[in-house]
């Protein structure tokens, strides 16, 4: 993240609530990590993990698209790192398999002005209802960029 990416913290750009209606579109980066080869398939797809929302954890960082645009910030300047990868689901379809779309900013990063969270909307869902919601949101995400991965020797 540059500083001409229009990334700079500013108190009075940050809107204090922000409802993601369903067609917003929100950006994840894609470490390599979660690109994974399967033999089946016989090329690289999403590990179902990218999507996966522990106990505990907050939720799953987006980034809202319209947030971006109002700031002229790409969705590409969202990627920590040349080799990160970018993908995106709407807010729409993340509700539609029982999760919460929520809005948390913070000043931590200057990008932080357009975060949000994927959430679970029942924090009592088992290990296994995780992986099958997981797999669920996966196949709702469109890749835009795929991370670079090492070749496969």
């Amino acid at each position: 993240m540059s500083d001409s990416s229009g990334l700079q913290p500013d108190a009075e750009l940050v809107r204090s609530e922000f409802n993601a209606p369903d067609d917003e579109v929100l950006y994840r980066h894609v470490h390599p990590t979660h690109w994974v080869f399967d033999d089946g398939a016989g090329g690289y797809r999403l590990s179902t993990a990218f999507m996966m929302i522990e106990t505990g954890d907050d939720g799953l960082s987006s980034y809202a698209e319209t947030l971006l645009k109002e700031r002229s910030v790409a969705p590409e300047d969202i990627l920590p790192g040349a080799e990160y990868g970018l993908a995106s689901i709407t807010s729409g379809d993340a509700r539609g398999q029982a999760c919460d779309v929520v809005f948390s900013p913070d000043k931590v990063l200057p990008i932080n002005f357009a975060h949000m969270l994927i959430c679970l909307s029942s924090a009592d869902l088992s290990r296994n209802q995780r992986r099958k919601l997981s797999k669920a949101l996966c196949e709702f995400l469109t890749i835009l960029k795929p991370p670079h991965v090492a070749d496969r020797s």
